[in-house]
């Protein structure tokens, strides 16, 4: 009798195996032969599920994206946060995550092939990182409304926050040891410096 797959999470199976061949080889050296190698499967039968590696690398990013969008909504509903205490928690989930299994220097190697070779996914990817900046600068505007925070231009702020998480991310590729959590709290005593009286 022939064995049923789940579609779906044979393809979550494949992400997962591909994200650490794709941290520890790049974007550009990785090959769908490394792919299929680590999955334990022909190239044909990756085919199944994913048409190139662009397909593979963007269906990872997409659920990193999906996780994080669930973590800041559930953080949105929750009244007993302050509004910095809900950008600091979703920046541990970002710190943490991409420490936990960093893939800076293959998102670096993807994000140049896809500005010179796909628009459309460019598009999507800008798409979703203009969603967390937003994000980022609506708890700071409601921060700022309700007393909580210190009057600031919201949106370049937001974009200097996210990019403290972008630079922890590519300590990496500077050969530096960073712990996370230690970056994350530094990053924390930065935020705080926003508060009323901070």
């Amino acid at each position: 009798m022939p064995k049923i797959v789940n579609h779906e999470k044979r393809k979550l199976q494949i992400a997962n195996q591909a994200m650490k061949v794709f941290s520890e080889k790049g974007y550009y050296n990785t090959s769908l032969e490394d792919l299929s190698s680590s999955c334990n499967m022909g190239r044909t039968t990756l085919y199944k599920y994913f048409r190139n590696k662009d397909e593979i690398y963007f269906y990872i990013l997409e659920l990193g994206m999906t996780f994080y969008q669930i973590k800041y909504d559930e953080t949105n509903k929750d009244n007993s946060m302050t509004y910095l205490e809900k950008i600091t928690s979703q920046l541990e989930f970002l710190i943490m995550s991409l420490n936990g299994q960093s893939v800076s220097q293959a998102f670096l190697d993807f994000w140049l092939m896809v500005r010179h070779n796909h628009s459309g996914i460019e598009n999507k990817m800008v798409k979703r990182y203009n969603e967390i900046i937003d994000g980022i600068s609506y708890w700071l505007e409601q921060g700022v409304d309700s007393g909580q925070i210190t009057p600031l231009d919201t949106n370049s702020t937001a974009v200097v926050i996210l990019g403290m998480v972008e630079a922890i991310s590519l300590q990496e590729l500077s050969k530096r040891s960073l712990n996370p959590k230690s970056a994350y709290m530094s990053v924390v005593k930065l935020i705080n410096g926003l508060t009323i009286g901070g």
